[in-house]
């Protein structure tokens, strides 16, 4: 039986998809005739993501859009990939082109081959008409995703932000374009005083059975064996139907003392949006020992490392009796972090 006929929901979606694909093409053959009014100077389009480390919306509305200083977000318009009628929002970008003096694109983690919108054909036709376009890439780990998502439009934009590995040796695959390193921005939540954090241990996210996230259940079940239940939301990868929204696991996390996090991803390292996350709230990070942040942190002295599931347990006994020692660690961390990053720092140089 054809796979359209036992889903004629699948087929409708094709013919939609198909229809307004033809459409697009036609406007964009018959784009240079049309006139342009500039009504508007400047004008900043972003496009979004799924939702992602166990979140219910994406990770772009939640950490990206929401830090966008107040004196510029009139001037943004926040767009998601893929929605139902997307020729819509394809009429939209046509409406900014053709309205604006300067219009700037700004992409966060385009994966072309699940995209019809915004297509490779469309965002070719905004650059060549001088339409400035960022790419942000949060995972740019494995050399699997350079070759599926970032190579295919390398041609395409201006700059490319990098956002897990400061020196991601796989630039050399790309040598001609411009890439550059900055952690997304982080938004400020309600500080509580350390002493008075209900949680002790927290961490939100993806587990599984197999794979590159079997190693975080079985830290989470042998802490739990050893009566260190940690709290927070935790999910099957397969099946993620339990992710919190972005503001509950923020407050949550600001509500803990210590954030447990993991750097592994496959054979690479990175710094997760968690790193950041845990930073920004005043909570210790405990992570597993690794390289990935020397020359921003001092281990020992802004965060804490383990080295095994013994020795994470061996650390958790001890900062559970010296609290006071936790909480300078944290305070440490939180300073540092100030010093290095600031959202406002990030959309002026973005906006430029």
């Amino acid at each position: 039986m054809p796979i359209f006929a036992a889903n004629p929901k699948m087929k409708i979606k094709s013919i939609r998809d198909s229809s307004f694909n033809w459409l697009e093409i036609k406007v964009l053959q018959y784009i240079d005739f049309l006139p342009r009014l500039y009504i508007n100077d400047r004008r900043f389009v972003t496009f979004s993501h799924r939702g992602g480390r166990g979140l219910k919306e994406s990770q772009a509305d939640s950490e990206y859009f929401q830090t966008i200083p107040r004196s510029f977000k009139n001037k943004f318009r926040h767009i998601h990939y893929n929605s139902r009628f997307w020729i819509l929002d394809f009429f939209k970008i046509i409406f900014y082109l053709l309205t604006s003096r300067k219009l700037k694109i700004i992409i966060i983690q385009y994966v072309p081959v699940f995209l019809n919108f915004p297509s490779i054909n469309l965002l070719s036709a905004l650059h060549n008409r001088g339409v400035e376009i960022i790419k942000i890439w949060p995972d740019s780990w494995h050399r699997d995703l350079w070759e599926k998502r970032i190579l295919p439009v390398s041609k395409i934009g201006q700059l490319n932000i990098l956002a897990d590995i400061p020196d991601n040796p796989l630039i050399e695959l790309d040598k001609n374009n411009k890439y550059s390193w900055n952690p997304p921005p982080i938004i400020r939540f309600p500080f509580i005083d350390f002493e008075k954090r209900n949680n002790f241990i927290f961490y939100s996210g993806a587990i599984s059975r197999d794979g590159i996230y079997q190693s975080r259940g079985e830290y989470l079940e042998y802490l739990r064996a050893k009566g260190y239940p940690v709290a927070g939301v935790t999910y099957d990868w397969d099946k993620p139907i339990r992710r919190p929204n972005y503001k509950d696991y923020r407050n949550n996390l600001a509500n803990s003392k210590i954030g447990l996090n993991f750097t592994w991803k496959g054979d690479a390292e990175i710094i997760t949006g968690r790193t950041w996350e845990t930073f920004a709230s005043g909570t210790l990070l405990l992570q597993n020992s690794s390289k990935i942040l020397d020359g921003l942190f001092v281990e020992g002295e802004q965060y804490i490392a383990f080295t095994s599931k013994e020795d994470l347990l061996d650390r958790l006994k001890f900062l559970s009796e010296n609290l006071a020692y936790a909480e300078t660690i944290a305070r440490s961390g939180y300073i540092r972090y100030k010093e290095l990053f600031d959202p406002q720092n990030f959309w002026t140089d973005l906006i430029g």
